[in-house]
């Protein structure tokens, strides 16, 4: 199956998403960026045990200023 996701900013406004994942001991494992105005970022999990993991997303503005910060818990099953 497909381990893989893709966090969205849902805003009229051109915004560039990083995202940075750690499990729940706080170990980072991936450090994402997406394409400049694009509102998208996209994880491939794969390799990855099951389990749940916390996400960190920021989306900043076209000036490089960060418009919003969320904290998502993401569970992965295989």
């Amino acid at each position: 199956g497909i381990t893989s996701t893709t966090f969205t900013a849902n805003s009229t406004a051109s915004l560039t998403l990083r995202a940075h994942v750690y499990t729940t001991a706080g170990e980072r494992v991936a450090t994402l960026d997406g394409q400049a105005g694009q509102n998208t970022v996209y994880w491939n999990a794969s390799g990855l045990a099951s389990g749940v993991y916390i996400a960190i997303v920021d989306a900043k503005d076209p000036a490089g200023n960060l418009a919003s910060r969320q904290t998502l818990k993401v569970m992965i099953l295989h």
